[in-house]
């Protein structure tokens, strides 16, 4: 069978073309790369000259996948096979094993030179080979939650605003706009840093006018300055205005002479009435010009020609045609209203002329932006201050965010007219670039391209392709933006031109469902592209596939009275859903079946109505890990051992599986003893006693059962040890030993707990040795979701339409269609990057105009300044509208065989009353669904073909009496309870917890022999020293500060006193440390032995000496300069009336033969010359020992 649109697919992998192609769903968009990827393989000198580009690991793993097996497969046969696609890719995989054999590539042995990477991966690799360009240095860690970050920032500018006058100015200027509400300017600051990419570049050059102003205390709304501080905004609305006048024009040019000559009539009838709704009408003979300036005129005439929902329908005196009562001149009149109304007729017609006019009302005069001058200057200082800032923030904490990186990678490409080394060697390395799901780029994304492929020509043998589909653009929530694909289609990208391919033909679903979808979601689009508003028109797509017996997509309506119903509606809704997937499950077991959803929250009562009938479902990212039963257990478990007198954690625990306390042995703890004076009770000052120190009492212990008495005392034997090695050992380790040790494995209900709990130890130990902030680690485990059950189905997946898409499945389901998104408030700063008409990229900002602020100013004044805003708004809820349609046709294209929407609709009582006058009904009449559902977006296209289901009668019957529930007295008491009979295992004796047991020292060849007083003193100070050390080198010398310094103090005191360090010496103790840490932190020689960017940088290295069967701790050990150092610390300090120059040679005769056993060690780990040394931190001193 001939594939209808062969033409675009093999002109799509000449090699000598660049391409933009639009794939819809399941037209075999990545079979197409695979294709073109191995025809350039083989014709290059080297793979890695080609780089394909994804958005996801996932996605760029299965097609490195795809294209190595193809390799594979063509290794291992020599004959065709049948299918000619297949055919196709073989032959085109046998000439890149050639090309590999000719240039011993080995591409079989070696995948990972077939260049794909992610679009996040490639910017980290351009930022690491030229560190200094790039302005990151050393490449840092990528924050995956930088918000931290941002709100430091945002604090660190706030806090010093009072030593900055200019900072103040603008500080206070921009309170004021937002009635004084810090909070809400912080939380602005924060919004905004996170989307810096899109408006530093442009606010930047504001910085010096914003800081003019305030050292003038010059008003910038001053009127006799002719200038604007804000041209970026004026050009951008001034581009936009223009752009739309233009189109208006064209679309009535024909038209234009008639109209001029209907809207002079009109406007002279409303002149005589004293209005003046038409007055720049009165005497024209023509369009207005297409400026700007003539926007009021052309405004008119948009209200003249529309309603408030549409084209004009009604023609009378209040738009200007009048009924005069004179013969004569009533003729003219009906002559005249019959003509705008053939007029309005034959302008209804012209595509897109409509949304046009609609879009004009909206449009503010250019005015309006000065009112916007004086917020938006304010704000560019700040945020350029802060930005600044930021970059601060990621040095001290060794990271960076995706923006940073990004921005990183295109300042180490340079510019087009002095580019950098690295962009040179591209420009040699890379001779095509292939860039997937295009429709989801962002514009620094697109920059990244324009540079990559700056100074390519026509013919030079190099090609760029790009391929995506417009129609599945729904990521605007992480800025990407469909309309860079659309001008990419017209007019290329930077200097190489693309030409469009199209596919069309749909190889995953029946021919029923491409009908339908084809059908449906022609009239859902809009009709025409739009680039600057990101509106995607409709392409028809082609079957393959047959068509299959039955109705391939059915929409099925829950249909309720009252909002009481609506709740039982969905119930119902999701138990018509749960019994088709059962028949279905019986008839035909092998099918794949999906459950896609808008929002997680819509799967509710359906996971019920599965759980009901024993249906096993295979969830994607849909359970949070925090709402585990066994995971907020450990939550709880490790707030105990962080935070003992955390009062809810410690009830939860001792309620929880590990204890499995009953209510009556709780109630002691929650509230007050009866023999506390009431007086107490009511104090202020009367605490009630920790709940940790009162399970250690024995007056708790003996009134609780025997039982109950054996299993706490067990378990607090144990937190005791556990506390004992409080920062003694990673947080993880800490942790994750207790568990265990305490039985929790023993207490999961479900195996799949075992993998979740995997995932929060493995969160623990990304914090290293604490928890900085608890709310900030919850929140990471709020990121994270539970791993899918163990006895799962796969041929039932469950998930978001989001997650769902590149996927199908033989039976989709799409229920709660009829669900609105959450209510978006108005938000203080709105800001969009339009692509206008010739391709370039506009930015446009507005803050909400505060009625505080401009109190002084009537409603109408304040209208006019919030006109930029209420436009930004406006396209900002168009958008999300044109995405919510591309989100529903994402979803309804996964369908291979069979389409199933649901959706509880109310009925729509008048028009039931009425019909049921006229006869009986075929269907109840149901309301519109919500504007802003999904099911609204193709409601005209299939309210004629629902199956309505009226909702079932309620049998009345409560829970309690329903004989398949199982009934418990109110007092009974139910919990689940770790058995009795459960025993720690027996370890062998392999040193399996070797890794979970803390030391007790350092080094115990840096200890004296003797156990004198003031030797034993050092030693453990030295102990506690090398931990420190340790610590600040693991977790970067940045994050150490005074402050933190000062908070580790009582964790330090406690080590000393666990070491066996008397009381009245541990506060010494802590200062000596104190000091040894700032000294060295202070040293440039400790800061450069601390640095841990050093190459093969290693901490506290243990080594196993297998001659004298004995492990060695080395302090500190690293590459330098083609150079291994050896480094160890010496706490030690200069005797009494002994000099420097005698301490330091009698340190080095001591240590001579450590330090060259240690060297020994080394010897067969590289052939770079060991230098030797010992450092004092207390001296800030670094001694060579040659």
């Amino acid at each position: 069978m001939e594939v209808q649109d062969y033409q675009a697919r093999e002109q799509a992998i000449l090699p000598g073309g660049s391409f933009a192609v639009a794939a819809p769903a399941g037209s075999g968009k990545t079979g197409l790369l695979t294709q073109r990827v191995l025809t350039l393989l083989a014709l290059c000198e080297h793979p890695e000259e080609v780089l394909s580009i994804t958005f996801t690991r996932k996605a760029a793993a299965e097609m490195q996948h795809r294209i190595h097996q193809a390799i594979v497969q063509a290794s291992g046969t020599e004959q065709t096979p049948e299918n000619p696609h297949d055919a196709l890719t073989w032959k085109l995989a046998k000439n890149v094993l050639e090309q590999d054999s000719k240039n011993n590539w080995q591409l079989l042995q070696s995948p990972n030179r077939i260049r794909v990477q992610t679009i996040d991966g490639f910017c980290r690799s351009l930022a690491r080979q030229l560190p200094l360009a790039s302005g990151l240095g050393a490449l840092p860690d990528t924050l995956d939650n930088p918000n931290q970050a941002y709100e430091q920032a945002v604090q660190s500018v706030f806090s010093r605003i009072e030593q900055d006058d200019t900072l103040y100015y603008h500080w206070r200027h921009a309170l004021r706009h937002l009635d004084n509400q810090l909070p809400q300017l912080q939380e602005l600051m924060v919004a905004l840093l996170a989307k810096r990419d899109q408006w530093l570049h442009t606010l930047l050059p504001l910085y010096f006018d914003a800081k003019a102003v305030a050292e003038n205390e010059q008003a910038p709304t001053d009127p006799s300055r002719a200038d604007s501080y804000l041209p970026f905004n004026t050009q951008a609305l001034k581009t936009w205005i223009e752009e739309c006048l233009e189109r208006i024009a064209n679309s009535i040019a024909y038209e234009a002479s008639e109209l001029s000559t209907l809207a002079d009539y009109a406007a002279h009838n409303l002149a005589q009435e004293g209005k003046s709704d038409l007055e720049q009408w009165h005497g024209r003979s023509g369009l207005p010009e297409l400026d700007a300036e003539e926007l009021p005129a052309w405004q008119q005439l948009s209200h003249l020609l529309l309603s408030q929902t549409g084209w004009r329908k009604q023609f009378n005196k209040n738009i200007g045609f009048i009924s005069p009562k004179d013969k004569a001149e009533k003729q003219i009149a009906d002559e005249k209203k019959k003509a705008f109304k053939t007029l309005i007729s034959q302008l209804s017609e012209r595509e897109g002329l409509e949304e046009d006019l609609q879009l004009l009302r909206l449009l503010p005069q250019l005015d309006s932006c000065r009112s916007l001058e004086p917020m938006m200057l304010s704000l560019s200082y700040l945020m350029v201050v802060i930005a600044a800032e930021l970059k601060l923030v990621f040095r001290r904490l060794g990271a960076s965010d995706f923006i940073e990186v990004s921005q990183a990678a295109l300042q180490a490409l340079g510019s087009d007219e002095q580019p950098t080394d690295i962009a040179l060697q591209l420009d040699y390395q890379i001779r095509h670039i292939l860039v997937d799901e295009f429709q989801d780029t962002a514009q620094p994304q697109l920059q990244l391209l324009e540079k990559l492929t700056a100074g390519w020509e026509a013919g030079d043998g190099r090609s760029l392709f790009i391929v995506g589909d417009g129609m599945q653009s729904c990521y605007g929530f992480r800025d990407a933006n469909v309309g860079i694909f659309l001008q990419a289609r017209r007019q290329g990208i930077g200097s190489v031109p693309l030409e469009a391919l199209d596919l069309s033909v749909n190889f995953r679903s029946q021919t029923g469902v491409v009908e339908w979808v084809n059908r449906v979601f022609r009239e859902a689009f809009p009709a025409k592209d739009d680039i600057g508003r990101g509106a995607v028109r409709y392409s028809d797509s082609v079957a393959f596939k047959d068509n299959l017996p039955g109705q391939a997509c059915q929409s099925h309506i829950l249909a309720y009275k009252d909002n009481e119903d609506k709740d039982r509606a969905r119930e119902q809704q999701a138990e018509h859903i749960a019994e088709a997937i059962a028949n279905l499950r019986q008839d035909a077991p092998e099918d794949s079946i999906a459950i896609l959803v808008r929002n997680r929250p819509h799967l509710t009562a359906v996971l019920q109505a599965l759980e009901k009938r024993n249906l096993k479902w295979q969830a994607t990212d849909i359970d949070p890990l925090a709402s585990r039963m066994a995971i907020e257990d450990l939550i709880n478990l490790t707030r105990c051992l962080l935070y003992p007198s955390d009062r809810l954690a410690w009830l939860s625990v001792l309620r929880s599986p590990l204890l499995g306390f009953n209510l009556q042995e709780l109630w002691p703890l929650c509230n007050w003893s009866e023999d506390t004076p009431e007086e107490e009770r009511l104090s202020d000052g009367f605490k009630r006693p920790l709940i940790f120190s009162t399970l250690l009492k024995s007056h708790f212990l003996n009134a609780l059962k025997p039982s109950s008495q054996k299993r706490l005392q067990w378990f607090m034997d144990h937190f005791l040890a556990a506390q004992e090695n409080r920062g003694r050992k990673p947080l993880r380790q800490w942790i994750e030993g207790f568990w265990l040790s305490v039985g929790g494995p023993a207490c999961l209900l479900e195996e799949a707990d075992i993998d979740n709990a995997k995932t929060y130890f493995e969160l623990l130990e990304s914090e290293g040795w604490h928890i900085k902030e608890w709310q900030l680690f919850r929140s990471k485990v709020d990121t994270l979701f539970a791993r899918p059950a163990t006895d799962s189905d796969p041929k039932l997946q469950v998930m978001t339409i989001h997650k769902s898409k590149g996927l199908e499945f033989d039976h989709v389901f799409i229920p709660e269609l009829d669900r609105r998104p959450r209510s978006n408030e108005n938000a203080l700063f709105l800001w969009q990057q339009r692509i206008n008409d010739s391709g370039h990229s506009d930015l446009l900002m507005a803050p909400l105009a505060s009625r505080e602020f401009n109190s002084q100013l009537d409603e109408k004044a304040l209208a006019a300044q919030n006109g930029l805003y209420q436009l930004l708004r406006e396209e900002e809820k168009l958008k999300t509208e044109y995405e919510a349609t591309r989100l529903l046709y994402v979803a309804c294209t996964r369908a291979i065989k069979k389409l199933h929407l649901y959706a509880a609709l109310p009925i729509d009582e008048k028009a039931l009353a009425s019909a049921e006058e006229n006869g009986p009904l075929s269907n109840l009449p149901l309301k519109t669904p919500s504007s802003s559902s999904l099911l609204a977006k193709i409601w005209p296209s299939i309210s004629e073909e629902l199956n309505v289901y009226p909702l079932q009668e309620d049998n009345g019957a409560r829970a309690d009496e329903r004989p398949d529930v199982q009934q418990r007295h109110p007092s009974e008491d139910f919990n689940l309870q770790l058995d009795e009979r459960w025993q720690s295992p027996e370890f062998p004796e392999s040193q399996l917890l070797a890794s979970y047991r803390g030391r007790e020292f350092a080094d115990e060849d840096n200890l004296p022999d003797s156990y004198n007083v003031e030797q034993l003193f050092y030693r453990h100070l030295g102990t506690v020293l090398h931990r420190c050390l340790q610590q600040i080198g693991e977790d970067g010398i940045i994050t150490w500060t005074e402050e933190r310094r000062q908070a580790a103090r009582p964790f330090w005191k406690v080590q000393l006193q666990q070491l066996g360090l008397w009381p009245n010496a541990c506060e010494q103790a802590c200062q000596l440390i104190d000091k040894a840490l700032a000294l060295t932190l202070d040293d440039e020689q400790g800061r450069w032995l601390l640095n841990n960017q050093h190459q093969d940088s290693r901490f506290e290295w243990r080594l196993w000496d297998t001659q004298s069967n004995r492990e060695y701790i080395i302090d500190r050990c690293f590459i330098s300069e083609g150079k291994r150092w050896l480094i160890d610390y010496k706490s030690s300090l200069p005797s009494p009336g002994q000099s420097e120059e005698d301490f330091f040679a009698e340190e080095q005769t001591s240590y001579h033969e450590q330090l060259s056993q240690y060297q020994r060690l080394l010897k067969g780990l590289g052939d770079e010359p060991v230098q030797r040394a010992l450092y004092f931190p207390l001296m800030q001193t670094l001694k060579l020992i040659d």
